[in-house]
């Protein structure tokens, strides 16, 4: 910026620093949810049957993170950038008015493709990678019944923490491409596929890690109360004896039917919706804001 004589504008452009900060963040963020995955996982090691049996599921869950299909995403934000380099870019980005606008294009293209793989894995990673992991967690492992009923959600809450933070990773990351981007594309059909990028990375987040559970402890909820009753109907042939141990498989039965079955209550998942959908008014507002 020294060399090309435009140091003043560019300190004086936010994008420039929304870019840098866009791609720390990604990365960051990547790491973590790897990371903080799988300590969550090493929590629910009781609830397995062998060691052998837990680390072959934890390897498999693990390698659904980094599964390379990001480098699909990778290619195409690439390619969706080269079609609009050209001329929309030089017409519609900041650093039109720049000297020597061609170097800072290349300047950007440098700076933009480690945010180009951050951002790439960060939107498989969250809503494919972890939901895919959820889905084979939560319908396709066996766990010890008695030690997940007995347990229940307990052994999760570093799932819920997770889903927790990815939910809120996954809105504050939708405020970035449409501020740093959206000039580019607001007389092109490119700013549905800013919106369709968030929608991808912020629907499957909030929803479908919260059905996947429902539908684990719903299944196991249903299996043990089918047992219970089962145990209570043939009790039941016996006429007055036994009492002591009726009265306490119907205690049991109220007890699991009181058991919740979502990680986090619904209420709560209504008020994220909520902030959901005013969220996509405020990507509009800062948009707005940063372009003037």
């Amino acid at each position: 910026m020294i060399v090309t004589d435009n140091l003043l504008p560019f300190l004086s452009e936010p994008r420039w620093i929304l870019l840098a900060v866009f791609g720390a963040m990604t990365g960051i963020s990547v790491i973590f949810v790897y990371r903080r995955f799988s300590d969550s996982f090493n929590e629910i090691k009781p609830l397995f049957e062998s060691e052998d049996k837990f680390q072959k599921t934890k390897d498999k869950l693990m390698g659904r993170l980094t599964n390379k299909v990001y480098w699909i995403i990778v290619v195409f934000w690439i390619i969706m950038n080269s079609l609009t380099f050209w001329e929309p870019m030089l017409r519609n980005f900041w650093w039109r008015s720049y000297y020597q606008p061609y170097i800072i294009s290349a300047y950007y293209f440098m700076e933009g493709l480690p945010v180009f793989l951050f951002s790439s894995i960060f939107t498989y990673m969250l809503p494919f990678g972890l939901t895919w992991a959820y889905r084979d967690l939560c319908l396709r492992t066996s766990f010890k019944k008695d030690a997940l009923v007995s347990e229940w959600m307990e052994p999760f809450k570093g799932f819920k923490n997770l889903i927790t933070l990815t939910m809120f990773a996954a809105v504050v990351y939708s405020l970035f491409p449409l501020g740093i981007w959206g000039s580019a594309f607001k007389e092109t059909a490119f700013i549905y596929v800013a919106y369709a990028v968030i929608a991808i990375v912020l629907i499957p987040t909030v929803l479908l890690p919260h059905y996947y559970f429902h539908k684990l402890f719903s299944k196991v909820k249903k299996s043990r109360l089918k047992d219970f009753r089962s145990e209570l109907l043939k009790f039941s042939t016996r006429g007055k004896k036994d009492i002591p141990r009726r009265t306490l498989l119907l205690l049991e039965v109220l007890n699991i039917e009181q058991m919740k079955t979502l990680l986090i209550d619904v209420r709560t998942l209504v008020e994220i919706l909520i902030v959901v959908v005013m969220h996509v008014s405020l990507v509009e507002v800062v948009a707005t804001l940063i372009h003037g």
